[in-house]
């Protein structure tokens, strides 16, 4: 083995591939991040109206299934109506209310913010394309 002022004579080229490979990894993680950071309020925005949807669903299946146990009851029992069932389908209409109110006042202002917009847009748009003639 040659050695150069009692080194390996490979050394010099270990130490100059083992920081550009730091380098490179640096470089990586960095842009990872930058990447990550400028798309992070997009995938925040998805995943919120992903789960807006999720509970609007949830809400609209829960009032779909009383209608249905109402229309069958009815149907069943024309003349004669149970204070139990009375009582449970008041429970569950007013659990549904306070679930509703609940929802209106997270999400009425951002969901009638961003209608608002929608439409803003598309009128000014529309607005545009008769003005110059696009």
């Amino acid at each position: 083995m040659n050695r150069v002022d009692g080194n390996p004579y490979y050394l010099g080229l270990v130490v100059a591939l083992s920081v550009q490979f730091i380098i490179c990894v640096f470089t990586l993680v960095v842009w990872s991040l930058s990447w990550f950071k400028a798309r992070w309020n997009f995938i925040c925005s998805n995943v919120s109206k992903f789960l807006l949807c999720v509970v609007t669903n949830m809400i609209l299946s829960r009032y779909r299934s009383l209608k249905f146990i109402l229309k069958a009851y009815f149907q069943e029992n024309k003349s004669f109506v149970s204070i139990r069932f009375m009582k449970q389908v008041e429970n569950t209409m007013y659990t549904l209310k306070q679930n509703v109110g609940t929802y209106n006042d997270m999400f009425g202002w951002p969901i009638f913010q961003h209608n608002s917009w929608r439409l803003f847009c598309g009128i000014l748009s529309r607005w545009v394309g008769l003005l110059f003639g696009s």
